[in-house]
Protein backbone atom coordinates (compact mmCIF):
# COMPACT_ATOMS: atom_id res chain seq x y z
CA UNK A 1 0.00 0.00 0.00
CA UNK A 2 1.42 3.36 -1.01
CA UNK A 3 1.25 6.46 1.14
CA UNK A 4 1.13 8.57 -2.00
CA UNK A 5 -2.36 9.29 -3.23
CA UNK A 6 -3.41 10.79 -6.45
CA UNK A 7 -4.66 14.28 -5.86
CA UNK A 8 -8.22 14.84 -7.01
CA UNK A 9 -8.57 16.58 -10.33
CA UNK A 10 -9.97 20.09 -10.09
CA UNK A 11 -13.51 20.63 -11.28
CA UNK A 12 -13.61 23.11 -14.12
CA UNK A 13 -16.84 25.08 -14.11
CA UNK A 14 -15.76 27.81 -16.48
CA UNK A 15 -15.41 25.92 -19.74
CA UNK A 16 -15.58 28.24 -22.73
CA UNK A 17 -19.07 28.61 -24.15
CA UNK A 18 -19.52 27.00 -27.56
CA UNK A 19 -21.16 28.77 -30.49
CA UNK A 20 -24.89 28.19 -30.91
CA UNK A 21 -25.81 26.59 -34.24
CA UNK A 22 -29.47 26.28 -35.23
CA UNK A 23 -31.21 25.80 -38.58
CA UNK A 24 -34.39 27.75 -39.34
CA UNK A 25 -36.50 25.94 -42.00
CA UNK A 26 -38.47 27.65 -44.79
CA UNK A 27 -41.27 26.61 -47.14
CA UNK A 28 -40.83 26.38 -50.90
CA UNK A 29 -40.65 29.80 -52.53
CA UNK A 30 -41.24 31.58 -49.26
CA UNK A 31 -39.43 33.79 -46.84
CA UNK A 32 -42.12 34.22 -44.18
CA UNK A 33 -41.54 32.43 -40.88
CA UNK A 34 -43.56 29.24 -40.52
CA UNK A 35 -44.52 27.73 -37.18
CA UNK A 36 -41.39 25.56 -37.29
CA UNK A 37 -39.26 28.63 -38.08
CA UNK A 38 -40.83 30.55 -35.19
CA UNK A 39 -40.02 27.64 -32.85
CA UNK A 40 -36.39 27.75 -33.99
CA UNK A 41 -36.27 31.52 -33.38
CA UNK A 42 -37.75 30.98 -29.90
CA UNK A 43 -34.96 28.49 -29.18
CA UNK A 44 -32.39 31.04 -30.35
CA UNK A 45 -33.65 33.89 -28.17
CA UNK A 46 -33.66 31.73 -25.04
CA UNK A 47 -30.01 30.67 -25.56
CA UNK A 48 -27.19 31.99 -23.40
CA UNK A 49 -25.26 33.03 -26.53
CA UNK A 50 -28.15 35.29 -27.62
CA UNK A 51 -28.65 36.70 -24.12
CA UNK A 52 -24.93 37.51 -23.85
CA UNK A 53 -25.00 39.47 -27.10
CA UNK A 54 -22.74 37.30 -29.24
CA UNK A 55 -22.25 38.00 -32.96
CA UNK A 56 -25.17 36.54 -34.95
CA UNK A 57 -24.34 35.20 -38.42
CA UNK A 58 -27.30 34.29 -40.64
CA UNK A 59 -26.57 32.26 -43.79
CA UNK A 60 -29.58 32.00 -46.09
CA UNK A 61 -29.96 29.02 -48.44
CA UNK A 62 -32.38 27.79 -51.13
CA UNK A 63 -33.03 24.63 -53.09
CA UNK A 64 -32.02 24.48 -56.77
CA UNK A 65 -35.42 25.43 -58.23
CA UNK A 66 -35.22 28.74 -60.11
CA UNK A 67 -32.25 30.68 -61.43
CA UNK A 68 -29.12 31.62 -59.50
CA UNK A 69 -29.99 35.31 -59.16
CA UNK A 70 -33.52 34.62 -57.86
CA UNK A 71 -32.20 32.02 -55.41
CA UNK A 72 -29.54 34.39 -54.10
CA UNK A 73 -32.20 37.07 -53.54
CA UNK A 74 -34.52 34.54 -51.84
CA UNK A 75 -31.72 33.38 -49.54
CA UNK A 76 -31.03 36.99 -48.51
CA UNK A 77 -34.74 37.62 -47.85
CA UNK A 78 -34.94 34.50 -45.67
CA UNK A 79 -31.92 35.60 -43.65
CA UNK A 80 -33.42 39.09 -43.32
CA UNK A 81 -36.72 37.60 -42.08
CA UNK A 82 -34.80 35.78 -39.32
CA UNK A 83 -32.85 38.97 -38.55
CA UNK A 84 -36.11 40.92 -38.23
CA UNK A 85 -37.53 38.33 -35.83
CA UNK A 86 -34.35 38.41 -33.71
CA UNK A 87 -34.37 42.22 -33.65
CA UNK A 88 -37.97 42.11 -32.40
CA UNK A 89 -36.64 40.01 -29.52
CA UNK A 90 -33.88 42.48 -28.62
CA UNK A 91 -30.95 41.74 -30.94
CA UNK A 92 -29.08 44.76 -32.29
CA UNK A 93 -28.97 45.05 -36.08
CA UNK A 94 -25.31 46.05 -35.71
CA UNK A 95 -24.68 42.63 -34.17
CA UNK A 96 -26.22 40.66 -37.07
CA UNK A 97 -24.40 39.62 -40.24
CA UNK A 98 -26.52 38.44 -43.19
CA UNK A 99 -25.00 36.23 -45.88
CA UNK A 100 -27.03 35.09 -48.88
CA UNK A 101 -25.68 31.85 -50.32
CA UNK A 102 -28.51 30.81 -52.63
CA UNK A 103 -28.37 27.22 -53.88
CA UNK A 104 -24.58 26.91 -53.71
CA UNK A 105 -24.24 24.93 -50.43
CA UNK A 106 -26.94 22.24 -50.26
CA UNK A 107 -26.99 19.88 -47.29
CA UNK A 108 -29.14 17.31 -49.14
CA UNK A 109 -29.67 16.30 -52.78
CA UNK A 110 -32.03 18.48 -54.81
CA UNK A 111 -32.64 15.70 -57.34
CA UNK A 112 -32.73 11.92 -57.38
CA UNK A 113 -30.30 9.93 -59.52
CA UNK A 114 -32.95 9.64 -62.25
CA UNK A 115 -33.22 13.45 -62.40
CA UNK A 116 -36.61 13.74 -60.72
CA UNK A 117 -37.01 16.21 -57.85
CA UNK A 118 -35.92 15.03 -54.42
CA UNK A 119 -38.58 16.88 -52.42
CA UNK A 120 -37.26 15.88 -49.00
CA UNK A 121 -33.76 17.03 -49.93
CA UNK A 122 -35.03 20.30 -51.37
CA UNK A 123 -36.99 20.98 -48.17
CA UNK A 124 -33.80 20.55 -46.10
CA UNK A 125 -31.96 23.00 -48.35
CA UNK A 126 -34.50 25.80 -47.84
CA UNK A 127 -33.09 27.18 -44.61
CA UNK A 128 -31.18 29.81 -42.70
CA UNK A 129 -28.22 28.54 -40.72
CA UNK A 130 -27.82 30.61 -37.55
CA UNK A 131 -24.53 30.78 -35.69
CA UNK A 132 -24.10 32.88 -32.55
CA UNK A 133 -20.56 33.25 -31.32
CA UNK A 134 -20.20 33.79 -27.58
CA UNK A 135 -18.81 37.23 -26.79
CA UNK A 136 -15.06 37.40 -26.25
CA UNK A 137 -14.12 37.64 -22.60
CA UNK A 138 -11.23 39.77 -21.46
CA UNK A 139 -8.10 37.64 -21.11
CA UNK A 140 -6.19 40.13 -18.92
CA UNK A 141 -6.89 39.23 -15.28
CA UNK A 142 -4.44 41.87 -13.94
CA UNK A 143 -6.05 45.30 -13.66
CA UNK A 144 -4.16 48.18 -15.20
CA UNK A 145 -2.98 50.94 -12.89
CA UNK A 146 -5.14 54.04 -13.12
CA UNK A 147 -2.16 56.24 -12.18
CA UNK A 148 -0.43 57.30 -15.44
CA UNK A 149 2.64 58.46 -13.48
CA UNK A 150 3.20 54.98 -12.12
CA UNK A 151 4.74 53.77 -15.39
CA UNK A 152 5.79 50.17 -15.95
CA UNK A 153 6.93 48.09 -13.02
CA UNK A 154 10.71 47.61 -13.18
CA UNK A 155 11.97 44.04 -13.47
CA UNK A 156 14.42 42.76 -10.88
CA UNK A 157 18.00 42.55 -12.14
Amino acid sequence: MSILRESPKPVVDDLPMKPLEITVPFAEGGYLLSEAAEEAVAEIVTSEQFKMGGLIVLRGHTDSVGNDRANLKASERRAQAVADALEEQGASSENIEIIGIGEMRPIAPNAKLDGTPHEEGRAKNRRVDVTIEPPELEDDPVPESSDPAAGPTPSPT
